[in-house]
């Protein structure tokens, strides 16, 4: 997944995901409504409203929308879309694709 050149895997792991940023490792339980998500330390939550999450990690702050299969990503003005595969996820984000598996 490279987004505005930040580049990065993650592992879906149910409830619990693993995430991999420019070599920054750490964990997120999805607790449905209100997630609490902490990196290496660095904590902050996202609130799921169905359709349109806000999500703000280290002051970066963007939205995405779930559309089942099929995400439409906007973070910081720039915007693709990601198929949601189960265990596989084939992520392409203007035209730069990626994986993403458990």
């Amino acid at each position: 997944v490279t987004i505005n050149s930040v580049t990065g895997t993650y592992v879906n792991e149910c409830d619990t995901i693993v995430v991999t940023i420019n070599n920054v490792t750490g964990k997120y339980v999805n607790e449905c409504d209100n997630t609490v998500v902490t990196i290496n330390s660095v904590t902050g939550k996202y609130v799921n409203e169905c359709d349109t999450t806000v999500v703000t990690i280290n002051s970066v702050t963007g939205k995405y929308v779930n559309e089942c299969d099929t995400t439409v990503v906007t973070i910081n003005s720039v915007t693709g879309k990601y198929v949601n595969e189960c265990d596989n996820t084939v992520v392409t984000i203007n035209s730069i694709p990626g994986n993403a598996s458990v």
